[in-house]
């Protein structure tokens, strides 16, 4: 740690650049010790400073078969279960960010596991890939006493064949609880939302800070654009992306008059 903070405080140049391929050096060399007894593979942790700030289950390789057989699998799944067994690890609160991403596709347990542990009251980015969330686990979410601190929230979809079922229960939780006040991104892309989820979202005062929001190939019509553009609230919002909804031409004029390009941006933007 003591070489990255000594390269954090150095200007720009050769020295800083050296001090930080020394830190790098060092964390590849001893991180996967440091994660003995965690049931972490060295690829889904991300280090900061010496610390874990990340845990990133997109990696195809976490998943692997227990010694005693899928069948051995306990029922909430391998990720809920892992996520529960790493509340004993004395590093988690240093956790700022999960990516949730397991085949099981099982959600509503993997949200089970976070919302009464206070052991994760420091993520600030919530991450669900390929977890199927419906309406009850959003409402867990927003419910939470732990998870008050997030300003990223992101449903992407990971497939053509993915739908989380969000809906307009899961918006009425979201715009309703001040868990989410501190929100900046939202991304809810093709989780069949309609038009009433879209006006919840646009009448919230919790949604203030919102910076970025994506309800890309949902089910939204006139009534939930024409909230959107009429939203009091969401006078922060830079980015809407709305590409794939039910809106008619008129009403997209009206979203892009305030918002500019309601088009998936470019992966490099």
């Amino acid at each position: 740690m003591r070489r990255q903070v000594e390269a954090a405080r150095l200007p720009e140049g050769e020295a800083r650049v050296a001090l930080e391929d020394r830190a790098r050096h060092l964390l590849g060399e001893h991180g996967p010790d440091w994660l003995t007894g965690t049931g972490l593979p060295p690829s889904v942790v991300q280090f900061h400073r010496w610390f874990p700030d990340e845990l990133d289950f997109s990696a195809e390789d976490w998943e692997e078969e227990p010694e005693d057989g899928w069948d051995a699998v306990p029922e909430e799944g391998l990720l809920a279960t892992l996520l529960t067994a790493l509340r004993g690890w004395s590093e988690l609160g240093c956790v700022r960010r999960l990516v949730l991403c397991s085949e099981e596709g099982m959600g509503a347990e993997v949200v089970g596991a976070l919302v009464d542990a206070p052991e994760y009251r420091r993520v600030t980015q919530l991450v669900f890939v390929h977890q199927m969330l419906g309406p009850r686990s959003i409402e867990r979410l927003a419910a939470s006493k732990v998870l008050t601190r997030l300003r990223v929230l992101s449903i992407p979809v990971s497939s053509n064949n993915d739908t989380d079922h969000v809906r307009d229960a899961g918006c009425a939780a979201i715009a309703g609880s001040p868990n989410f006040a501190r929100l900046e991104v939202l991304e809810l892309s093709r989780t069949e939302i309609g038009d009433v989820g879209a006006a919840a979202l646009a009448g919230s005062p919790h949604l203030a800070n919102l910076r970025r929001l994506d309800l890309s190939f949902n089910k939204v019509g006139d009534v939930g654009a024409s909230a959107l553009a009429a939203s009091p609230h969401l006078r922060a919002l830079e980015k809407l992306t709305f590409q794939g909804n039910r809106a008619s031409a008129a009403a997209l004029r009206v979203l892009e008059a305030r918002y500019g390009d309601l088009s998936i941006p470019d992966e490099d933007e």
